[in-house]
């Protein structure tokens, strides 16, 4: 890859430390040139790229330098991707609002990105000119390495200077620039082939289209391999062409099936989410919901809520307004362990999350201090944060804070199911879809009920059976009886 062959091999030990470097040019500030004076003084003192995982040669990589890199700065100043809060190393690149020659100026909004938590809007810092994109759209960035570089009144843009490393005498340090490799054309099962038997693609001539490689090229190479007069071994490494050939088609059969897509954005939130919450044991407990009152209750006053406020009023704000009002009598449910599980955390605020499928997947964002809003408040908050859901604009506020969860999974499918935790959060909750069956009444007939399951998950190392039994029972008679509920809201 390309940038690890920039970083600089060292031959022998380096027993010094690096002292200076000139030429750095006039792209890069004297605070600039003195950090990477400081990175490069440790390069003596830390392991290089070889033998590392690809995720730890990151940080590595920082203190590298490579004529391209230098280039790049020298170019003008670089705008580096900053932390944007809660630990994130890296983002995706949704959109990029400018373009290379364009002029910016301070606070314009220069890039949207995605983080595992949020969509961040990247303003500039900077007056001046975009010389070069760092990151293509669909790109994933990492902390502490250039967005783009600009032409400022600071920076001008300049050709890029020789650069020159002064060790102390006695170092035995050398730069190796590796020559540019040409652009190689070849399809993916060739690669994989000849990356299998370390053939060089670049030494190649393609027989295709514009000296695209084919595979009868790499097998041609594997071919002289095994007539080179190869010893027993050299035969059994190198089996016929033929085995070749069929072992290729069988590969090319199996990818025309597949398509390899990276996780990304909320997918991995999503990951690191469940992976997590799978370690914690949980208690599961299901109810049968009487729905026959609300529903009475909902039709009521949908028109108005519509006239009045041009608001849709759906079951949903009920249900999180009952959630809050049970959570007042079982607090536990509402609170959070520490790391280690060796601390409860009691949190006064009834933040409730919501599940909301969009077209980039599962987002959970929270309606905030539940229990000081209305049912039509909550409604109006719900309206919010769907339009900005399914718009992809995920604000980290509305994303961070929750204490509680539910899952209105039954408006999609399902009449079952069993929620998993959401880290730090001890319980959650998810609501079937309403049904029309038959129950006997208190007189032993049968009638035409609606009914919903409601099925709760909490977190065993802090809550038992009898306190989410105890919830459930209190949730589900405000469910059932609604105008009670109203007349306990405050």
């Amino acid at each position: 890859m390309a940038s690890r062959r920039a970083c600089m091999m060292l031959r022998g030990s380096v027993r010094g430390s690096v002292t200076g470097v000139r030429g750095l040019g006039p792209g890069i500030s004297s605070r600039s040139r003195k950090a990477n004076e400081r990175q490069l003084s440790t390069l003596g003192q830390r392991p290089f790229c070889s033998g590392y995982r690809e995720n730890q040669c990151r940080t590595v990589r920082k203190l590298c330098v490579s004529s391209a890199e230098l280039q790049d700065a020298s170019a003008g100043t670089p705008f580096i991707l900053a932390d944007i809060g809660e630990g994130i190393t890296e983002v995706e690149i949704i959109r990029w609002f400018v373009s290379e020659g364009d002029h910016v100026t301070q606070f314009q909004k220069l890039v949207e990105v995605q983080s595992d938590k949020a969509n961040v809007d990247i303003t500039s810092r900077y007056d001046g000119k975009i010389l070069k994109l760092g990151y293509a759209e669909g790109d994933i960035a990492i902390v502490g390495t250039p967005l783009c570089f600009l032409e400022t009144a600071d920076a001008p843009a300049s050709a890029p200077p020789e650069t020159e490393l002064v060790p102390h005498s006695g170092d035995d340090v050398e730069i190796v620039e590796e020559p540019k490799k040409r652009r190689v054309l070849a399809s993916p099962p060739v690669r994989l082939l000849a990356k299998e038997h370390n053939i060089d693609l670049s030494t190649l001539s393609g027989r295709g289209p514009e000296g695209r490689i084919e595979k009868e090229d790499v097998l041609e190479v594997l071919e002289e391999r095994s007539e080179s007069t190869p010893g027993t071994e050299d035969f059994q490494k190198y089996p016929s062409p033929g085995k070749y050939k069929a072992s290729l088609q069988q590969r090319e059969l199996d990818e025309a099936h597949e398509t390899t897509v990276p996780i990304r954005g909320l997918q991995r939130a999503m990951v690191k989410t469940m992976t997590a919450a799978v370690a914690v044991p949980h208690l599961n407990l299901g109810e049968e919901i009487c729905f026959d009152q609300l529903v009475g209750i909902k039709n009521s006053v949908s028109k108005w809520a519509m006239d009045k406020h041009s608001l849709k009023i759906t079951f949903l704000p009920f249900l999180i307004k009952a959630t809050s009002l049970a959570l007042s009598s079982f607090p536990v449910l509402n609170s959070r362990v520490d790391e280690g599980c060796k601390n409860v955390i009691y949190q006064n605020q009834h933040n409730i999350s919501i599940a909301m499928d969009t077209p980039k997947g599962l987002v959970v964002p929270n309606i905030k201090l539940v229990q000081e809003l209305s049912v039509l408040d909550i409604a109006r908050e719900l309206n919010r944060l769907s339009e900005t859901t399914k718009a992809g604009r995920f604000r980290e506020e509305d994303l961070a804070g929750g204490t509680f969860a539910l899952s209105n999974v039954g408006s999609i499918a399902g009449t079952y199911t069993s929620p998993v935790i959401m880290l730090p959060q001890v319980a959650i909750g998810a609501i079937g879809r309403i049904q029309k069956l038959p129950r006997f009444d208190e007189d032993g007939r049968v009638v035409e009920k609606r009914i919903a399951h409601v099925t709760w998950a909490a977190d065993h190392r802090i809550i038992d059976g009898a306190t989410i039994a105890n919830f459930s029972n209190l949730w589900k008679r405000h469910v059932e009886n609604p105008a009670e509920m109203i007349l306990e809201m405050k």
